[in-house]
């Protein structure tokens, strides 16, 4: 998020990785949350406005319009009036005419009218003229609106402007027509359940993302049973694992060679890389992070328990660095970086041993280098990977970091293992036990048999989403009050209904597990949990209702995501079979979140090379 392919003249001025590309052409592009918006189909839709004669849309660093500092680039609409309109155009007006033309995403952030738009003398419109928008994130709320009214409504409008950028909140104003998305969503209950006490589910927020109705779910939420919250537990260990932990390490053993659980990142530097402030800020995001410090060993039971070690007793191993310029540049390829990046995401953690982190930095010229980031799923997941990078960008320059988070992987795997005491716990189990038992398995036709066991070799296919699907896409989200996952998640079912000729089956998702208390979102761990949305393609119906059908799963499944899933296995009373996973046999991810997808240090910009394995 935040790469602009703008004309020659922005070159550069939003994208902190440098990865902006020319596009080469008059209408150009703009990736924000992860959705690439083509600037001429807005500025085509404005126009469309029956008051409004001409418009430019820009994309403008949206931490200086008053966004969040992470917010990246915002879109901003700038219309001139037709000369026959009885009256200019409203800014409220514009917003709701463009939330009926275009997709959600695409909606800008503000609206300026002109009586004229700046143009050249050769009639074009003038961006470099374009007036600073007075107001970022939206326009002023409409006459009429409501202001807060109560001490829990002033609270959450207080969280909901920060996050959106917002100086006055109308209580009946839709989070996500202004400009709101999932991750903030999931940011914005977790700073509430900080800030109130109170966790709300995630379902209540979308049956009514509003702060009158976020205020009324934080009064039934208090009236309802609570899950207890993590606690500092005392010492360094021994800790039990997680349940994910422990059915993670399982399959390790297994296969103790294997390196599917590894989470690998190949990085290509271009600028000045210092290797001894590179080795330093590795050294200080180790300590930082207890889970990067952390050991499983087996006690004298057979248990497998986790052991948190000394900052010092970690550090080493865990940056390796090989200067490769007197080779030449002939000698060393862009094949033999390859594979030397490849050999150091491919060689196994000994989990008992290792440092779960491994920074291979391989220099390859003065301003030229590789690096590939390792680290083992049991001690972190795409949340917490981010969490390194950024740290690990944070501390190059100084090795210094903000204090450790309150909480460890350790005492949230005891907390996890604590809360299936809660009395909704069992609830919450026999919810899913309901909801998955007798599911069949998907029989997807293979082109070749089968193996008895997995052999760890796959392939991998990318394509793209065409353009014109876009609008349609979001229009049967505002249709159908549904989820851009319920959406996906919808067209996969369909997808292996048709491959299979099945109208039931299920289908795995992850949940990050980091909105159930505050702090979590903080941690480095393998906190995520798998969850199952059971398919249900009966009756014929049509993509609307399918995608309706899946969003009400979704929501359900992410209400109930604490629960283990190696719980909901067992409790559902399965036979185990190496060649075929229990409920499900595929998984359906939308990557809705920030991803540390580059990494900055000093004059140094790390943009991401293709997958290691």
């Amino acid at each position: 998020a935040g790469a602009v392919e703008p004309r020659a003249g922005d070159l550069g001025r939003f994208a902190p990785d440098g990865s902006v590309r020319f596009a080469g052409r008059r209408d150009f592009q703009v990736q924000i949350r992860g959705f690439r918006i083509e600037l001429g189909e807005v500025r085509a839709a404005m126009r469309r406005h029956p008051a409004v004669g001409d418009a430019a849309v820009v994309a403008r660093d949206g931490a200086a319009l008053g966004l969040p500092a992470d917010a990246g680039p915002a879109l901003i609409a700038y219309v001139e009036s037709r000369a026959d309109a009885a009256s200019a155009p409203q800014a409220d007006d514009l917003r709701r005419f463009a939330e009926a033309q275009l997709p959600r995403y695409a909606v800008p952030s503000a609206f300026v009218v002109l009586d004229a738009l700046p143009r050249t003398a050769t009639r074009k419109i003038d961006r470099a003229r374009l007036p600073q928008p007075v107001r970022a994130a939206g326009v002023a709320p409409a006459s009429g609106s409501q202001l807060p009214r109560t001490v829990d409504e002033r609270e959450i409008a207080a969280v909901w402007g920060d996050l959106l950028g917002q100086k006055t909140v109308d209580v009946e104003a839709d989070f996500f027509a202004l400009g709101g998305h999932s991750l903030l969503a999931t940011r914005l209950l977790v700073a509430l359940h900080e800030r109130l006490g109170t966790a709300v589910p995630l379902r209540a927020f979308f049956d009514d993302p509003t702060v009158a109705g976020l205020a009324r779910a934080v009064a039934q939420a208090r009236r309802g049973a609570a899950l207890p919250m993590p606690v500092r537990q005392p010492g360094d260990g021994p800790f039990a694992l997680s349940p994910a932990q422990a059915r993670l390490w399982f399959l390790q053993q297994l296969d103790p060679g294997s390196v599917a659980y590894s989470m690998p990142l190949a990085l290509r530097v271009a600028g000045a890389l210092d290797p001894v402030r590179l080795a330093r800020a590795t050294r200080a995001v180790i300590a930082r992070h207890a889970a990067l410090r952390t050991r499983i060993a087996v006690d004298a039971d057979g248990t497998p328990q986790q052991f948190v070690r000394p900052d010092a007793a970690d550090a080493r191993g865990a940056f390796i660095s090989v200067d490769l310029r007197g080779l030449g540049a002939t000698t060393v390829d862009d094949a033999c970086v390859a594979r030397a990046l490849r050999r150091a995401a491919l060689r196994p953690f000994d989990l008992a041993r290792d440092a779960l982190l491994r920074i291979v930095h391989v220099q390859l010229a003065r301003d030229r280098h590789a690096l590939v980031i390792v680290q083992h799923h049991i001690v972190s997941d795409g949340w917490s990977a981010g969490l390194v990078l950024r740290d690990l960008a944070d501390a190059y320059p100084v090795p210094l970091l903000p204090p450790p988070p309150a909480l460890r992987a350790a005492d949230v795997a005891a907390w996890q293992r604590m809360a299936q005491d809660a009395p909704t716990f069992a609830d919450d189990l026999a919810h899913w036990v309901d909801r998955l038992t007798d599911t069949p398995a998907l029989d997807l036709p293979f082109d070749r048999p089968q193996p008895a066991r997995p052999r760890g070799r796959g392939g991998e296919v990318t394509g793209a989403l065409p353009a014109a699907l876009a609008q349609p896409l979001a229009a049967l989200e505002r249709r159908t009050g549904a989820t851009s996952f319920a959406v996906v998640v919808a067209a996969f079912q369909a997808l292996l209904g048709g491959l299979t000729g099945q109208r039931d089956f299920a289908v795995g998702t992850l949940a990050a597990g980091r909105h159930d208390a505050p702090g979590l979102d903080a941690v480095v761990g393998y906190l995520a949990n798998v969850v199952a949305l059971r398919a249900d393609l009966t009756g014929d119906p049509d993509f609307a209702a399918l995608v309706a059908r899946a969003h009400t799963t979704a929501l359900d499944a992410f209400a109930r995501q604490h629960v283990p899933f190696d719980r909901v296995v067992n409790a559902l009373d399965l036979p185990r079979d190496l060649d075929r996973p229990p409920v499900f046999q595929v998984l359906c991810v939308l990557h809705d979140q920030p991803r540390a997808a580059a990494l900055t240090c000093g004059d140094a910009r790390a943009p991401p090379l293709p997958r290691a394995t």
